[in-house]
């Protein structure tokens, strides 16, 4: 059994399409070819279908059964004989360094596989054929990786606050992270959920990022006008601008703040107008300040910005036009 692992599945005569399949999927030499007809894993390679796998199936019996292991001996003997001019065109790849293909992979490629105990042909070509059976693997491989995103996604919402009602292109983050996937096409888009919840922002960083092209003054105003429905001659008198500058201002970032909206989850935003609903007729900027601080999306340690950030999170959420785009519960049923 051993010896398959020295020949070639060129030497079956496959035809061209399986053969490229094969190898495509890492399957170089009989002992694979024979770990696969053990396990019955030959129709789970990409692009190997029944009449691929009978070729395959036939081919190898052939192989087999005419040598009868006449095969095996001549290429033993072979070896033999040309041992001493270290010519063996079987044990080539075996013992030559890796060192050979730095022209080819570069020199850093080969410090790092020398480094990884990767120091000969034989050694890279099993660390290849290892990788290609996973890749190859899309479920698999695609399970693998969406069960570890989901464990730091829970992490992520234990640590920071998230909720897990807060909505992802109309799914909510509780049915992203224990939907149960059948199809190839579900795992992939639970996998990129998962991929946006991981690479979602911080609290302070999502109004960072609504109000990167809004002046401070400009914001203070849709702010304060928000929240205190200060007129606006009287506001603007605070700014030394005219009533109707200051309602064009507070229009314009209105419109601003909805286009940014719109174009981003905004998870930690949605969160906290869950939150805020949550609290029902105990909400208030005191009770909402202290729930935020307790779900870790505010620092207990820095007032101040918390302060601003909750003033903030309260205008988004009074307006009528940004709340729309923010509240989960408003969003669901527009």
């Amino acid at each position: 059994m051993d010896e398959l692992r020295k020949i070639k599945i060129k030497e079956l005569n496959l035809s061209k399409y399986t053969y490229n399949a094969l190898r495509r999927a890492g399957i170089s030499t009989l002992y694979d070819i024979k770990s696969l007809i053990n396990e019955d894993n030959i129709t789970h390679i990409r692009y190997v279908g029944e009449e691929a796998e009978k070729e395959i199936i036939e081919k190898f019996s052939e192989y087999i059964n005419d040598a009868e292991g006449i095969h095996l001996k001549n290429s033993t003997k072979r070896s033999d004989s040309i041992k001493g001019d270290n010519l063996n065109p079987i044990d080539i790849g075996n013992d030559l360094s890796v060192q050979i293909l730095e022209e080819y992979l570069g020199e850093q490629t080969i410090k790092n596989l020398l480094k990884a105990k990767i120091y000969t042909l034989d050694d890279l070509n099993d660390l290849v054929s290892a990788y290609l059976r996973i890749i190859n693997s899309e479920e698999s491989i695609l399970d693998h990786t969406n069960e570890e995103l989901v464990k730091t996604a829970k992490s992520l919402i234990l640590e920071k606050g998230l909720h897990l009602h807060a909505l992802l292109e109309g799914k909510t983050l509780y049915n992203i992270i224990y939907q149960v996937p059948e199809s190839v096409e579900e795992k992939l888009s639970k996998y990129k959920h998962l991929k946006r919840i991981l690479h979602s922002k911080s609290l302070r960083e999502e109004l960072d990022s609504i109000f990167q092209d809004i002046p401070i003054r400009n914001k203070e105003i849709f702010v304060k006008y928000t929240l205190e429905r200060t007129p606006y001659r009287e506001l603007g008198n605070q700014y030394g601008l005219s009533g109707e500058r200051t309602r064009q201002i507070y229009n314009n970032s209105v419109e601003i703040i909805c286009r940014q909206l719109e174009a981003n989850p905004n998870l930690y935003l949605q969160s906290v107008c869950l939150i805020a609903d949550e609290l029902g007729k105990q909400l208030n900027p005191e009770t909402l300040n202290y729930r935020l601080k307790e779900t870790g999306m505010l620092d207990s340690k820095l007032e101040f910005q918390n302060q601003s950030i909750l003033n903030v999170c309260l205008a988004l959420m009074i307006n009528r036009q940004t709340s729309i785009l923010i509240d989960p519960i408003l969003k669901s049923r527009s």
